[in-house]
């Protein structure tokens, strides 16, 4: 008799913990999948938006060397860095200067 309550008491502490973990993880888990997933759409929001915009310079000017200040006001208001290379890769124009790296291209824009 001795031993089983103490079985019982276990298996119900245990229960417990379990049952407390689960509630307080689950919360988190759903509040860092959301934010997560509205980061994401703010991202594709500014790619979209910069794509946008230097469409919009490429179809109203004949080169891009008057681009710098579009890029540092892109730069500004989104919060990246953006930067505009030709198709080999050579830097044409950019918002900030950040070290190379090997990142693929949000958009391309073709002239």
């Amino acid at each position: 008799m001795h031993r089983s309550i103490l079985v019982r008491l276990l298996a119900t502490s245990t229960l417990v913990a379990v049952c407390a973990v689960t509630g307080t993880a689950w919360p988190a888990v759903k509040t860092t999948t959301q934010a997560i997933a509205r980061q994401q759409g703010r991202s594709l929001a500014d790619d979209k938006a910069v794509h946008e915009e230097l469409r919009g310079f490429a179809a109203t000017h004949r080169s891009w060397d008057e681009v710098g200040p579009l890029l540092r006001q892109l730069g500004t208001r989104t919060g990246h860095r953006v930067a505009l290379y030709t198709a080999d890769r050579r830097l044409i124009a950019e918002s900030a200067p950040a070290p190379l790296t090997t990142d693929t291209p949000a958009s391309i824009v073709d002239r």
